[in-house]
């Protein structure tokens, strides 16, 4: 159906690059719409490469020896890049305020009540910043999940105008409650935010996040126990799953809760055929690297990721057990995970667990022992391991996500093929 086609970086503000394809459809041929191409480039690519906008000309431009001329490319279309459906305007003042968050987020001059969030450029980064935004101005408390099953101006209208502001659990937060494959329980949100639309439609997504506010940027909060944010989590987690087998899994101190969790179903009786561990630390001891390392390391990283790495370190060793943010885990200090750590006794499991493990474990000063050797001296021939490529961090985003998904998919089906609790 398509004759020709280009890719081309447009900026609808500036700074904010976007994908935009360009298509010339075959004479005669039937004209696919935006939403079909992007379904069909949703298996096929990863996110950070499908395109924000989609426009259809008639021909390519051409320069005069007959080569593309990108610098005749029309800007996409502000006011529907993407979406087919039929443009209806917000229709009272809750859709028309939220029509304007969508609009200034998305850099968009006109949405209708029925686009889909993530068909007009939406992703996941910019999920966050529309959900707060409704919050702070609606003074309400959606959860995260509500732009995942709620994704147009007029079911989030419906939802804000009956007063159920409230999520229905304390921590479970419903990411994808549609498919038919057994729920997966995510410890932790904020790093985990590009995986759910690679694990597919038909797998159940849940995160679970335990909200503490903060009275002031610099108060400090007493953390409850580890194994306490565990149980609490299974209390959440048995109201939507009363009964196993469970699948859990968390990244970095994330890990450790869902592992802590799994030991308390065994012990309850309840079996759990997935538990695992992105990333995971078993020991927080840290080794200085050698100077030669040292030299290797910092000639890998641009100045400002040098300055940056730096001054984490230094703002960790400084203000131990006090932080910023409204909301933990929302956070990217160590201090509440050591906090909340302290006095835990971690002790085997009897069940299997996976460890996806990032493939780079290199950091500027400091080197710990991977955390394959700690595991495995404590699970033996109960711990697998999955190798991804990356960092600590990249592991969960593009374009390693999709390799992340892939294999805890893949891991899901092989335990529950051979029934392994």
């Amino acid at each position: 159906q398509l004759g020709e086609v280009a890719v081309g970086v447009y900026e609808p503000a500036p700074g904010d690059k976007r994908l935009a394809a360009y298509v010339a459809p075959r004479q005669n041929a039937p004209v696919p719409t935006a939403a079909e191409l992007r379904d069909f480039l949703k298996p096929k690519l990863p996110e950070f490469m499908l395109p924000s906008a989609f426009v259809f000309l008639d021909a390519l431009p051409l320069t005069p020896n007959g080569k593309l001329d990108r610098k005749a490319l029309p800007e996409p279309d502000r006011n529907r890049p993407v979406a087919d459906t039929e443009f209806i305007a917000p229709r009272n003042p809750i859709e028309q305020q939220l029509a304007e968050i969508w609009a200034e987020v998305l850099k968009l001059n006109r949405i209708g009540i029925y686009d889909n969030f993530f068909e007009l450029s939406g992703h996941s980064l910019l999920a966050v910043k529309v959900v707060a935004e409704i919050n702070k101005q609606f003074n309400t408390d959606l959860a995260l999940g509500v732009i995942y099953q709620s994704p147009t101006i007029e079911q989030l209208g419906t939802i804000i105008a009956s007063g159920n502001r409230q999520p229905s659990w304390y921590s479970l937060v419903p990411i994808q409650t549609q498919g038919s494959r057994p729920p997966l329980f995510a410890i932790h949100t904020i790093t985990l935010l590009d995986l759910p639309r690679h694990l597919g439609k038909d797998q159940p997504l849940y995160f679970l996040r335990y909200g503490m506010a903060a009275v002031s940027k610099d108060h400090s909060i007493t953390l409850p126990l580890l194994k306490d944010v565990a149980s609490h989590y299974i209390k959440e987690m048995q109201q939507l799953q009363p009964d196993g087998p469970y699948h859990l899994m968390g990244f970095s101190f994330g890990g450790m809760i869902a592992y802590e969790m799994a030991k308390q179903l065994l012990a309850n009786g309840y079996p759990v055929n997935l538990v695992g561990l992105l990333d995971t630390y078993l020991a927080e001891e840290q080794q200085l690297l050698s100077l030669q390392r040292i030299i290797h390391n910092f000639f890998r990283q641009n100045p400002s990721q040098f300055i940056e790495g730096l001054k984490n370190r230094i703002m960790n060793l400084i203000t131990p057990y006090k932080y910023g943010a409204d909301f933990w885990p929302h956070i990217y200090t160590p201090a509440p995970d050591i906090a909340c750590r302290n006095g835990y006794q971690l002790n085997t499991y009897e069940g299997r667990v996976t460890l996806f493990q990032a493939s780079d474990q290199e950091s500027m000063f400091f080197t710990q022992t991977p955390p394959e050797q700690e595991w495995k001296k404590l699970l033996g021939d109960r711990l697998e391991v999955q190798q991804i490529s990356g960092k600590h961090f990249d592991i969960c985003k593009e374009p390693h996500v999709k390799t992340l998904a892939a294999k805890i998919i893949a891991c899901m089906d092989k335990a529950i093929n051979d029934g392994c609790a």
